[in-house]
């Protein structure tokens, strides 16, 4: 069970796996039925770009090398040349590992954002984004407590400069 959730995303519907299978099974017995003219293995593509939506890169490799199963399955039962079937493998081949490069670098800018966003906001000097037109896009927590603490004490100070003022004068309020 812990092999299946290393391959699959979490947080995915369970129908979009069995529409990408139905879409796999549709996509097979077309290539058997069709002539060999017409193109359909080369939507075994769009299979793979499907479990991209579910599948964790190691996933995605498997769903291409089932396609490709798939399309040698479907080169025996048919009149489809070698070349054309070479062809398509490719197709899948490079798709396949497109997909999975994508999701490394997605994945990768993740865990980028994640340790800048933890160096940003644990950093025990005031960190302050501000937008080219000088409105301030985000505080990390210390810059934040800072400001906090001064205004409070600029505010107390001030609130008592004008009580002892008021003493020296001789009022009361």
């Amino acid at each position: 069970m812990t092999h299946l959730t290393r391959l699959w995303r979490r947080g995915t519907s369970a129908l979009f796996p069995v529409a990408t299978a139905a879409v796999a099974a549709g996509i097979f017995v077309a290539d058997i039925l069709t002539p060999p003219e017409v193109v359909v293995a080369g939507l075994y593509v769009v299979v793979v770009l499907m479990a991209t939506r579910f599948c964790r890169p190691q996933g995605v490799v498997l769903v291409a090398a089932g396609c490709i199963g798939l399309a040698v399955v479907a080169y025996f039962l048919s009149a489809e040349t070698a070349i054309n079937t070479a062809i398509r493998i490719a197709a899948i081949g490079a798709t396949a590992f497109l997909a999975a490069e994508r999701q490394h670098a997605t994945e990768a800018l993740r865990e980028s954002e994640e340790q800048w966003r933890e160096v940003f906001e644990h950093n025990p000097v005031m960190y302050f984004m501000v937008s080219p037109t000088g409105t301030v896009m985000l505080v990390n927590a210390f810059a934040l407590d800072r400001v906090r603490s001064r205004a409070n004490l600029r505010s107390r100070s001030r609130s008592r400069s004008w009580w002892l003022c008021g003493l020296r004068k001789g009022r009361t309020r």
